[in-house]
């Protein structure tokens, strides 16, 4: 199993990008965010948290910037009717947390509204994955309140960002950057790691 790949890019096609490992191209499809991502900042090297799907005949790669985008895009596939191809063409039209807020919250009028998702469609989705959304995620939201998917990580460092009188525009942002740039997810580093590099952000102006 090919649990994650890090290599250069080699190409960004319409539904896939081609990375290079050590000689050896990967075709590796992507949802439409990821690869526009991948585009607009001329990225030379990426690093993509994969599933690798095997059929009768073929053996396709899906990749993520993010592993919030892979752990949902399983989920996904266990809703009867939802293949890999649907579930990549649903994370390239909303993001993550706004489709784990739409289960939880057991809003099918946000999920039609993805093409190829009927309201019965949406309303299998949020029967199928709203336990499995609650117990994965562990969601903090009330009823008929949305509120974003954020890690207790992200929240101390924002809270001591806070702390120390900055704006909360001026946090959010630089936190952004600090996401966009290392394309992994924000677990992977210390606090005090991610305090003093948005602090370094903050201080440019993010």
């Amino acid at each position: 199993m090919i649990s994650h790949i890090r290599g250069k890019v080699y190409s960004v096609e319409e539904n896939s990008c081609i990375v290079d490992n050590n000689g050896v191209g990967y075709e590796i499809f992507c949802n439409r965010r990821d690869l526009n991502h991948i585009s607009s900042n001329n990225l030379d090297s990426i690093h993509l948290y994969t599933m690798l799907i095997h059929r009768e005949d073929s053996m396709e790669l899906y990749g993520f910037l993010n592993k919030i985008d892979l752990s949902l895009f399983k989920l996904l596939l266990i809703v009867k009717g939802i293949g890999p191809k649907q579930a990549i063409r649903i994370l390239s039209e909303a993001k993550s947390d706004d489709i784990i807020n739409s289960i939880y919250n057991e809003d099918s009028n946000f999920l039609k509204e993805i093409s190829g998702i009927g309201k019965k469609k949406a309303e299998q989705i949020i029967l199928e994955l709203k336990e499995k959304i609650k117990k994965r995620y562990d969601l903090l939201v009330s009823e008929g309140e949305r509120k974003s998917f954020q890690s207790e990580k992200y929240l101390e460092v924002v809270s001591a960002l806070e702390s120390l009188g900055f704006t909360k525009k001026e946090v959010r942002m630089a936190m952004e950057k600090i996401m966009e740039e290392s394309c992994e997810e924000i677990e992977n580093y210390d606090t005090p790691k991610l305090i003093q590099k948005a602090l370094s952000l903050i201080s440019l102006g993010g």
